[in-house]
């Protein structure tokens, strides 16, 4: 059996993408993954029994400029058909449009892959111009993402706050959640001096980490103006890539906060836990922009969960359940640095209780957040779907 998923982004750091495809491809069937292309050149690679291709620039059907449906969309659409697939599995409403109808096409099956609540997504465009688009394409891709979602044979998403808000939204039945937990190590060394090596600190500092994505209403504004409020032994780190990235180091520059402030570049999903687990504290400050950011749960705050850290979260619906059940760490209101401040340092200042978020964090990742769980659901959609 073919499975061909669908992405508009270059795959290389979509941990889920990569995941499912994995997770499929070791359960016995053929998987190619459509990617954005990184160069000019059309490539193809082989990823653990994976075929990745990268045939065109993007996949979205949503365009200004008309050149792009001949550059793009009607060479995508033809690969896409000529695969001829049992199962075309799109992620998010950027893939969906050309997966569903290719699928029609051949008489295929159509799982479409939720990774946030479109109707309600967060808009990160800087200027005026990009926004007036971005205000006018969103009741489109709602209309296009209602019209399809009806008609296809499997929805999943990532958790059950956006479960429950599509199922109302588009009168749906509820979507299977498919939580995007990390691949949990077996063994892990779960103190190592990585990042203490590298930023040359000493046992005595403590350092609060943030991993993810550089850019707007992630909070990291009001990280960094929470380090006033902090002992000086706390440093913050910042682990990604992002158009913010450039912003946010004048910013510590400006502020002088070189010495107490790092940001450096984004690593591959393999290398997280590695580098997450020589940190002693994990953040989120994730900004209440939009429905689908207020009923996120980013793939970050397992990934900390992962490497044993206790965590410092926006105190949004998802998060505030996570760290509730499971009493590994705190929340805060990612609007007000003091308040984040105060986390932290109750966090880390109390010896005895940081040591039982560790041990709770350690556990809970293991027997709960983890994707080994996970792929079983897919796996289980995947063979009802085809049988």
């Amino acid at each position: 059996m073919k499975v061909v998923m669908v992405v508009d982004n270059k795959f290389d750091n979509d941990s889920r993408v990569q995941k499912e495809a994995l997770s499929l491809s070791k359960a016995g069937y053929e998987v190619v993954v459509y990617a954005q292309k990184k160069s000019k050149e059309s490539t193809e690679e082989q990823l653990n029994g994976v075929k990745l291709k990268r045939p065109v620039w993007g996949y979205h059907v949503i365009r200004l400029k008309l050149w792009q449906y001949f550059r793009d969309i009607l060479p995508a659409y033809k690969s896409l058909v000529n695969e001829k697939a049992n199962v075309y599995h799109a992620h998010d409403l950027t893939a969906l449009v050309l997966a569903f109808f290719a699928a029609k096409k051949i008489g295929a099956k159509t799982v479409y892959d939720s990774h946030e609540f479109w109707p309600k997504k967060t808009n990160f465009y800087l200027n005026f111009l990009r926004k007036f688009y971005g205000t006018l394409k969103t009741p489109l891709e709602s209309f296009l993402e209602g019209y399809i979602i009806s008609r296809v044979d499997k929805v999943i998403t990532v958790n059950d706050s956006i479960a429950g808000l599509l199922s109302k939204y588009y009168k749906i039945p509820r979507p299977l959640v498919i939580y995007n937990y990390p691949m949990v190590k077996s063994k892990i060394k779960l103190r190592n001096d990585y990042l203490r090596k590298r930023l040359n600190l000493s046992d005595k500092d403590k350092i609060a980490l943030y991993l993810g994505g550089i850019n707007k209403y992630r909070g990291l504004e009001n990280l960094i103006k929470c380090i006033h409020f902090l002992p000086t032994n706390i440093k913050i780190v910042i682990v990604g890539y992002g158009y913010l990235k450039q912003r946010l180091i004048n910013m510590i520059n400006e502020l002088s906060l070189k010495k107490r402030i790092y940001i450096l570049d984004a690593v591959k999903p393999k290398e997280i836990m590695d580098l997450a687990s020589s940190a002693d504290l994990g953040v989120s400050p994730i900004q209440n922009a939009s429905v689908s950011y207020y009923y996120s749960s980013p793939n970050k705050v397992f990934e900390y969960l992962a490497s044993a850290l206790p965590i410092a979260v926006s105190n949004f619906p998802e998060m505030e359940k996570i760290v509730e059940e499971n009493k590994v760490g705190l929340t805060f209101d990612p609007e007000d640095p003091k308040d984040i401040a105060r986390t932290v340092k109750e966090i880390l200042s109390d010896e005895t209780r940081y040591k039982q978020m560790r041990e709770n964090a350690f556990k809970v990742a293991r027997e709960k957040y983890n994707w080994e769980l996970e792929e079983k659901k897919l796996i289980n959609l995947y063979r009802g779907l085809l049988n």
